[in-house]
């Protein structure tokens, strides 16, 4: 128990000097760049993220939340790959990016509203299509790749093998595709009882374990993205001696929240989840969520 005091100790002092940095770089002048600012601000949405995650009294909201880790996950990789241009190059990228962008949300926008609701004016470029195929051939002139139709960067596939992050991509895409698209398994998942004829949905069923992967995976990534900026932009050695600290007891952790669990399988696990989340979370009132669900069933498991 000392050693596990000891531990978690030295993981909240290692994470409140990572979040003290973070909110000091809060603001950032536009002559550090285009993709400077484009890194700082993914930083701080994590930030952001993992805060409202581990702060929140309501546990429907850590189910719900976890859509914007799909987008998290998403920044690093692109960050990641665009980072490895030229200064120039990677700024004139997160330029044209966005022009492209705009051009075409724009395009969207108009042709719903013209069809959906004509009598309001709504933003739109009568140069959509030129805005659009300037930037689109733009970036590719940089990147020197052939670009898919419609596509102004290559796929998140893609571009992580070529920055060495698939399985990573892949392990992410599995953990939170299901809150962005269609997912039978995702939304039977919400259904959990006493016994195995009866059950209650709600988003809030399973929190503990929503909040704890949030905190957990949303920490992690927080970390690349500041090894990230670390190793393009001038570096700090107190920031690094934290993130390579706090990192180390992450990965020492017996067990990291999985995509596919043992109890929603219905199977009793060798070690508690909720031991694990009560061992590293920091929330004071986190144990009010604790419950029992060697008791409970999952509806759609299989049955041993």
């Amino acid at each position: 128990m000392e050693n596990r005091d000891r531990k978690k100790a030295t993981a909240e002092a290692e994470l409140r000097e990572i979040y003290k940095i973070v909110k000091s770089n809060q603001e950032l002048s536009i002559s550090a760049g285009l993709y400077a600012i484009a890194l700082n601000a993914s930083i701080q949405k994590t930030f952001e993220f993992i805060t409202l995650n581990n702060l929140s009294d309501h546990p429907e909201k850590h189910f719900l939340s976890l859509a914007s880790l799909r987008g998290i996950c998403e920044d690093y990789i692109c960050l990641k790959y665009i980072g490895e241009l030229s200064v120039s190059e990677r700024d004139t990228v997160i330029q044209l990016l966005m022009i492209a962008e705009v051009a075409q949300t724009s395009e969207a926008q108009r042709e719903f509203f013209r069809k959906s609701n004509p009598g309001q004016i709504v933003y739109s470029r009568s140069s959509k299509n030129d805005d659009y195929e300037k930037a689109r051939n733009g970036i590719e002139k940089i990147l020197k790749v052939s670009l898919k139709k419609n596509s102004v960067l290559p796929s998140v596939w893609d571009m992580s093998k070529k920055v060495d992050l698939f399985d990573f991509y892949k392990f992410f895409y599995h953990g939170t595709s299901r809150f962005v698209h269609f997912s039978p398994r995702g939304l039977l998942r919400l259904g959990w009882g006493q016994d195995e004829t009866k059950f209650n949905f709600s988003t809030g069923n399973f929190s503990v374990y929503y909040k704890e992967f949030a905190f957990f995976w949303g920490n992690w990534v927080l970390c690349l993205l500041l090894q990230l900026r670390q190793s393009i932009f001038e570096s700090s050695e107190e920031l690094d001696n934290a993130i390579n600290c706090y990192l180390g007891i992450l990965r020492d952790r017996g067990r990291w929240p999985e995509l596919v669990t043992f109890e929603e399988m219905n199977i009793e696990p060798k070690i508690s989840l909720f031991e694990i989340a009560n061992r590293f979370s920091n929330n004071e009132g986190f144990e009010q969520w604790e419950l029992d669900y060697m008791s409970l069933h999952f509806g759609f498991g299989p049955k041993d």
